[in-house]
């Protein structure tokens, strides 16, 4: 309103109806106008400004997994209000001996296992593979991180998973010792129950026990065993009839 009534002022005094000290005169209130509008927008500025201090606003659209704070405690400097992620950026990370690093198959990507998903969900193929070029001095490792591809129903950041690497498995030198051979035994007999890795091995009376063992590498459809099982053991391929035998 005020720049049109000073346009209308320019008007009238272009055409000698006001005279000079008038159309200053409207000058002056215009840009008085002028001044307070800024003034406000100015006014405007500082509060969204200050309002911002009260407002979280997270770095990317995720789910929220953790909110650490309740209601009347203070935020200060370093302390977490909110934990999320996203569910389409989720990888596995996994510690590997040094020489088993050194001999993974370039180009090759490793199977992920998640077992807590179903069976049909169980294995997942990631999408990429990362070697870090660090070993750690205490442990002799390095740690591996595998890209899990998006849109993975059920799986969340702390989950239990298992990295199957692409190892070739060393040859055996020429005159060792059967002794010294690969126990390995089918995949299907494998048992898996929560976090325990096993196999039903036959006792002297011919009863089958479950029994812990520790997996190796997997070569076609046999797993090496590399703990929990000794040379010439009778282990049961079919895990089901097993379990009812028992």
């Amino acid at each position: 309103m005020a720049s049109k009534d000073f346009e209308r002022q320019k008007q009238l005094f272009l055409k000698n109806y006001i005279s000079q000290a008038a159309l200053e005169r409207a000058e002056s209130e215009f840009k008085a106008t002028q001044a307070q509008a800024n003034a406000q927008l100015a006014q405007a500025a500082a509060a969204r400004t200050q309002s911002g201090f009260y407002v979280v606003r997270a770095p990317f659209a995720g789910v929220i997994a953790e909110v650490p704070v309740s209601l009347g405690d203070m935020a200060m400097p370093g302390r977490a209000l909110v934990t999320l992620y996203d569910p389409a950026a989720l990888r596995v990370t996994a510690a590997v001996p040094q020489s088993v690093a050194s001999q993974m198959a370039a180009g090759v990507l490793p199977r992920v296992e998640l077992p807590g998903l179903p069976a049909a969900a169980a294995w997942v193929t990631p999408t990429r593979v990362q070697l870090l070029p660090t070993v750690d001095a205490a442990t002799h490792t390095s740690q591996i991180r595998t890209d899990l591809p998006a849109g993975l129903a059920g799986v969340s950041p702390g989950m239990f998973a298992r990295l199957w690497l692409s190892v070739p498995l060393a040859q055996p030198a020429a005159g060792a010792r059967a002794a010294s051979a690969v126990l390995s035994v089918p995949l299907q007999a494998i048992v898996r129950r929560a976090e325990m890795t096993g196999l039903y091995v036959l006792d002297p009376s011919g009863k089958p026990v479950l029994r812990q063992v520790r997996l190796g590498r997997v070569d076609g459809n046999r797993v090496e065993i590399m703990s929990g099982l000794m040379a010439g053991e009778q282990v049961v391929s079919n895990p089901q009839a097993a379990a009812r035998a028992r």
